[in-house]
């Protein structure tokens, strides 16, 4: 996936209408921080968007809007 997603064009706030282009779903919020964190460490150029419960949705809805390649979160909170 993360070969794949290199390979376009980052989504900006420009063009925040096109992506996200995956969202990886994971049982757990701190599967899904760690998720993010090995995503990162892998490639700088692709934004990760952390979406789980426990954090205010306005703050995550807001990183959405910003743009962004990839969404990981949890499956209610991403609901």
């Amino acid at each position: 996936v993360l070969h794949h997603v290199e390979n376009l064009p980052r989504i900006n706030g420009s063009n925040s209408e096109s992506g996200p282009y995956v969202i990886i779903l994971g049982p757990s919020r701190e599967l899904a921080e760690q998720n993010k964190m090995s995503l990162m460490n892998k490639n700088g150029d692709v934004t990760a968007v952390r979406i789980v419960g426990g954090v205010q949705l306005d703050f995550q809805a807001l990183d959405i809007q910003k743009g962004c390649d990839i969404i990981i979160g949890t499956p209610g909170r991403v609901k």
